[in-house]
């Protein structure tokens, strides 16, 4: 009884040991490819570059007359600030996705 009981209890403290120690549970994520530091640097820039897009497009669009005077014109813009807005919204979650790898990568 002492040896299997001996055998038993290296057995439970292998099998302990190995699911406080699995392999790649405290390991930080995979370092980030080339595609994504770029994205993760450029992005921001581009994020500002559609705002000053939309507000220009915006302040175009306040003019009163405008769509009376050119309609072509007012629905060229309107669907100009609807496609930098998706862009936008598109590049943010993109960008907070690559902040996430890199906080969880340091």
């Amino acid at each position: 009884m002492g040896k299997a009981s001996r055998v038993d209890d290296d057995r439970q403290a292998r099998l302990e040991e190995g699911l406080r120690h699995r392999p790649g549970r405290d390991r930080p994520r995979a370092k980030l490819t080339y595609k994504d530091q770029r994205d993760y640097e450029l992005l921001p820039k581009r994020i500002e570059e559609l705002d000053a897009q939309m507000a220009a497009d915006a302040v175009k669009l306040a003019k009163p007359d405008l769509y009376m005077r050119d309609h072509a014109t007012f629905a060229k813009l309107t669907a100009a600030i609807e496609a930098a807005r998706a862009e936008k919204d598109a590049a943010e979650l993109r960008w907070l996705e690559l902040a996430e790898m890199v906080d969880g990568a340091s």
